[in-house]
C-alpha cells in the first residue's frame, strides 16, 4: 500500500513537473511568435534632428557656461522587455559625441568611489531624443528638464561603464556643483506613417 502511494505520488510529481515545462515553453515560446510577427511601429517622417541646447552651472563658485548642440537619430526598431516592439533612438552631444554633458573631468581625483566603482566625470542628462525627435508613443517623451540632475559616470572594477545621479543638494555639498539655467531646444513637429 504505501509503495504504491510513494509510486504515485512520483508520477504525479512528475506529471506536474511535466505539464509545467510544456506550459513555459509551448506558451512563452508562442508568445514569442506572436510578438515576433506583431507589426513595427511605424517609422518617423524627420529621422535626425539638431537641438542647440545653454548649460549655465557654478563651480566652486565660478559660472560655467556651455553651448552646444544635442544630436538625435533614428536606429530602427527593437523589442522591449515586455515582448512589444518600439522606436529606438541615438542621442548624443555634437562636440563630444557623448551621450551627456560633461561639467567635471574627475578621472584625475581617487578621492571618490562608489561601491567599489571609480567617479571619472560629473556630468549633465540632455534629455531624451524621443522628446526631441515627438515620438508620442515613448514614456520618455517629456521635457529635458524633468531628467537634468548633476549625474556621475563611474566605471567598476570590470571596465564596465555607467551613471548613477546625486540630488542637487548632494552635488552642491560633495562637488560644490549646481545648475543655474538650462535652455533647451523644443520638440520638433514630427509624424510617424
Amino acid at each position: 500500500m504505501k509503495k504504491t502511494l510513494v509510486i504515485t505520488g512520483i508520477i504525479g510529481a512528475v506529471a506536474c513537473v511535466l505539464i509545467a515545462l510544456f506550459y513555459l515553453f509551448v506558451i512563452s515560446g508562442a508568445f514569442l511568435m506572436l510578438t515576433y510577427f506583431a507589426p513595427n511601429p511605424p517609422e518617423p517622417e524627420i529621422t535626425y534632428g539638431e537641438f542647440p541646447f545653454v548649460l549655465t552651472y557654478e563651480l566652486d563658485g565660478e559660472i560655467k557656461t556651455i553651448e552646444d548642440v544635442v544630436i538625435c537619430e533614428y536606429d530602427g526598431i527593437e523589442w522591449t522587455n515586455s515582448g512589444s516592439k518600439e522606436r529606438k533612438w541615438k542621442l548624443y552631444i555634437k562636440s563630444t559625441g557623448k551621450e551627456m554633458i560633461s561639467l567635471k573631468d574627475l578621472s584625475n581625483e581617487n578621492d571618490f568611489t562608489d561601491w567599489g566603482n571609480q567617479v571619472l566625470e560629473l556630468c549633465s542628462y540632455p534629455g531624451h531624443a524621443e522628446y526631441y525627435m515627438n515620438d508620442p508613443d515613448s514614456y520618455f517623451n517629456r521635457l529635458p528638464e524633468e531628467d537634468n540632475m548633476i549625474d556621475y559616470l563611474y566605471i567598476t572594477p570590470e571596465g564596465k561603464k555607467g551613471y548613477s545621479a546625486f540630488t542637487a543638494d548632494e552635488a552642491l555639498e560633495r562637488y560644490n556643483i549646481r545648475i543655474i539655467k538650462w535652455e533647451y531646444s523644443k520638440q520638433i513637429e514630427n509624424s510617424y506613417k
